[in-house]
């Protein structure tokens, strides 16, 4: 099991959020001026709305990165495929669920978008 869960608040949404999905705003955790230490993160005390994963739900969590991340690698390296023969820009079908994978790949550094259009199966960007 990994640690990415083990710690962290049910609530956490990441600090691109003004607020948890309690409601805490996260300002109002800074000491000193700082948000160090969050409580979010099981850093240090001082949130009421702390309320720690399940270990279930931390496999479940770790259960689907593994996933997705699989469907990424597979995407990947169905595009990586087709870039050697065709162009760095297109549609093919998607390894994963057959659907239509788009791509593009950038030529000055070999980076790739993929997006599958069947809902859930996988989209990333490099």
């Amino acid at each position: 099991m990994s640690s990415r869960y083990i710690k962290r608040c049910r609530h956490f949404t990441g600090l691109q959020h003004k607020t948890c999905l309690a409601g805490v705003v996260y300002d109002s955790l800074r000491v000193d001026g700082a948000l160090r230490g969050l409580p979010c993160l099981g850093e240090r005390d001082g949130c009421a709305q702390y309320s720690a994963h399940t270990s279930e739900e931390i496999e479940e969590q770790e259960k689907a990165f593994r996933e997705s991340t699989g469907r990424i690698r597979r995407a990947r390296a169905a595009i990586v495929e087709a870039c050697k023969t065709g162009p760095d820009a297109g549609v093919i079908d998607c390894p994963n669920c057959g659907g239509k994978l788009s791509y593009s790949r950038a030529q000055v550094n070999g980076h790739i978008y993929g997006h599958c259009r069947t809902k859930g199966c996988c989209s990333w960007m490099e």
